[in-house]
């Protein structure tokens, strides 16, 4: 990716395929988020198919995906917490206009979720390719059982120790924990910094999830990104919808007025962004 963190003395493509062919294992799975961003290296897709049919393997490509709202609400909370500085509206606005978040010149999101699955259907073939919804209110042993079905088809985890993995290791931030790191990340850019936090209102939602997409921005999630799903389930057999039906009641609960404090989520973040006064970052689709 020419990410200037890589650093070759942890390991390269070289080492991960010299360990495969010295232990010749019946199935191996590779995993990283920055596989994502090869969407938009063709050639890179090409490589890796190339060298592991060399050393014996067939690869297939699987893909979790999360309908959009709750992609968009989660992907700013991982933005946050690299100090990209980009206001809400802002950020969610580029979505709206190209259906792609471009940062750092590498790391290209794509919420059209066909234009990142065709790069990788291209390179190792439609039946190459295995996608699943995420649901992100299962447990963890049922991810880990619907994976396993995959790589070892007929085979279930049973009497595992979860001990290990009783708890998140990346839990989602509140709003408030939100807030915290849109703050730091000004503190970062302009030196000592303290705003004060009188002006923020309080309300119950500030200590619950972080979810400022009110219920006009669902419509328009809807329909940004309906038609794209619709293409999903001819071509890749899933079924996605652009919002989960609970992530959708939750805002209808808000905009009649049964949950009067979390309406000023929206008014929260406005404010915020103005307030701390976030440097523009460049985003493109």
């Amino acid at each position: 990716m020419g990410d200037g963190r890589f650093d070759p003395r942890s390991g390269s493509w070289r080492d991960a395929l010299g360990e495969i062919r010295s232990r010749n294992p019946p199935a191996v799975c590779m995993s990283s988020e920055d596989f994502e961003y090869l969407q938009r290296r063709p050639d890179s897709l090409s490589r890796i198919r190339q060298e592991l049919n060399s050393i014996g393997y067939e690869v297939r490509i699987v893909v979790y995906l999360r309908p959009q709202a709750d992609y968009i609400e989660s992907l700013y909370i991982e933005m946050a917490k690299q100090l990209v500085p980009v206001g809400f509206r802002e950020y969610l606005g580029e979505i709206f206009r190209s259906g792609a978040l471009t940062v750092r010149n590498s790391w290209t999101h794509t919420f059209d979720y066909g234009q990142l699955l065709d790069p990788f259907a291209k390179a190792f073939g439609t039946g190459g390719m295995v996608v699943r919804p995420y649901r992100a209110n299962r447990r963890a042993k049922y991810l880990l059982n619907d994976f396993i079905s995959i790589i070892s088809p007929g085979r279930r985890i049973r009497g595992l120790d979860f001990s290990a993995c009783r708890e998140r290791h990346n839990r989602s931030l509140s709003f408030a924990q939100v807030m915290e790191l849109l703050l730091a990340n000004r503190r970062k850019n302009e030196g000592d910094f303290a705003p004060s936090t009188s002006s923020i209102p309080d309300g119950h939602f500030i200590g619950g999830r972080f979810d400022p997409l009110d219920l006009r921005d669902l419509m328009r999630i809807r329909r940004r990104f309906c038609e794209a799903n619709r293409v999903l389930r001819e071509k890749y057999q899933l079924r996605i919808p652009t919002m989960t039906s609970a992530r959708l009641l939750r805002e209808l609960i808000c905009s009649v007025g049964l949950n009067r404090g979390s309406t000023r989520r929206k008014d929260l973040l406005a404010q915020l962004d103005a307030y701390v006064k976030l440097p523009r970052v460049a985003v493109s689709g």
